[in-house]
């Protein structure tokens, strides 16, 4: 390395180092923390928190976000997201050049906690909508962490980062490089149309609840003279303390008929829980028979390829985002990535690749053995030629030896 050469790496080491957002940087300043609620919600109120978050005047998504709090605590739900969340973020990803060819030093940089946790975020905002992300600073030329502004205090349209929910005046961070916006400005994300499901739902389930409590613990009647009130205390209280489900004491000849539906068990509730459940694995994974048994195989085959379609999707969302976003971002704040790009890859199937391998030998095809010496980390020595086995030995012809008899 000569001088020159050092006196840069020198002077880029100590950009990058112990770099620290400065305090107007950090948008986090600007927010008041407030104690965040979880309440019942229902459809009315859906439909309110829709007309704020699209209004072309004053948006405000505080009540939006708020039920996405209420919802995202369903179990189902829970299950689908994480499903495709986790099919494309634990993709294998790599930094190339111009060229496409992969730079192992740059690649490294991303192979950090800082960065799971920023593809997270911005994987959010498939289903949340607009990710603002603040990176904290640089250490030894890495990022040391990010974390993700409240989406409350984010006004995506106006590029504003606000001290309450609900203001309209606030920082702009558009010249801040220490932040990086993922998403479009207006999505409301898929849960936007998954909360109507959640509280359909959440409605059914209280119901089917209350229906067990009524119907799953038969009914006890007592039936004794009521004129005799010391005998009708008593079976009173003999029901009281036997069970804790309902009863009742009447006298003999009085009549009491249950309208209800207990006959048919409650199946109307299971059927529309499923029905819902169903929807919103369409609506995150665009199937149902991936965290749902299947009817059958192909069916089943079917929807895993439309996840992986997904999955897809949301990779090159991901990759645009960090190309168009995040590296400009790192080289203004010294961590230079000029003429790289950021790619999500699929690894070769090691296992299948060694089948067909093996196959291909035993039909008597040539397979180099550097190759696969490279590709399986094998260590291959050619075969030793088949010697040809030698000639038995003939035994040797007799002959008989006949005399004539005198």
């Amino acid at each position: 390395m000569n001088i020159s050469n050092l006196y840069s790496w020198i002077t880029n080491k100590a950009k990058t180092s112990g770099k620290q957002p400065s305090q107007k940087e950090v948008v986090f300043n600007y927010v008041r923390e407030q104690q965040k609620y979880r309440s019942t919600q229902d459809i009315r109120n859906w439909k309110y928190a829709m007309q704020a978050a699209e209004s072309l005047a004053f948006p405000n998504r505080l009540q939006l976000y708020t039920m996405y709090r209420n919802i995202e605590v369903d179990a189902h739900l829970t299950s689908v997201v994480q499903t495709r969340m986790i099919k494309v973020l634990s993709k294998s990803f790599r930094v190339v050049n111009a060229n496409g060819t992969e730079q192992k030093d740059k690649t490294a940089l991303f192979k950090a906690t800082w960065f799971e946790d920023f593809l997270r975020y911005a994987w959010e905002s498939r289903m949340y909508g607009y990710s603002l992300i603040q990176l904290t600073g640089i250490t030894d030329g890495v990022i040391t962490s990010v974390k993700l502004v409240p989406r409350e205090n984010v006004k995506p349209k106006e590029k504003l980062v606000v001290a309450t929910p609900g203001m309209n005046e606030g920082e702009d961070f558009t010249e801040n490089d220490w932040v990086v916006g993922i998403g479009n400005d207006t999505d409301l994300g898929v849960y936007a149309k998954v909360a109507p499901l959640i509280l359909y739902k959440q409605n059914t389930l209280a119901a089917q609840a209350q229906f067990v409590d009524l119907y799953g613990i038969p009914y006890r009647l007592g039936k004794t003279t009521m004129a005799d009130d010391k005998r009708a205390n008593g079976l009173y209280q003999m029901l009281a303390d036997m069970t804790s489900s309902g009863f009742g004491v009447m006298d003999k000849d009085d009549e009491m008929e249950f309208m209800d539906s207990s006959s048919s068990k409650g199946e109307a509730f299971a059927v529309f829980l499923d029905y819902l459940d169903k929807q919103i694995s369409k609506l995150v994974l665009g199937g149902t028979m991936i965290s749902d048994n299947g009817s059958s195989r192909s069916q089943s085959e079917v929807h895993e390829r439309t996840t992986d379609d997904y999955s897809e999707y949301d990779a090159k969302f991901l990759q645009y985002a960090i190309n168009d976003h995040l590296l400009p971002q790192l080289t203004a704040l010294g961590i230079s990535m000029e003429g790289c790009t950021f790619e999500f890859y699929a690894e070769e199937d090691k296992e299948l690749l060694f089948d067909m391998t093996t196959k291909l030998l035993q039909s008597g095809l040539q397979v180099d053995t550097k190759w696969i010496e490279d590709k399986f980390k094998i260590p291959v020595s050619p075969a030793p030629a088949p010697t040809e086995a030698p000639d038995a030995a003939k035994p040797a012809d007799k002959k008989a030896n006949f005399q004539k008899p005198a």
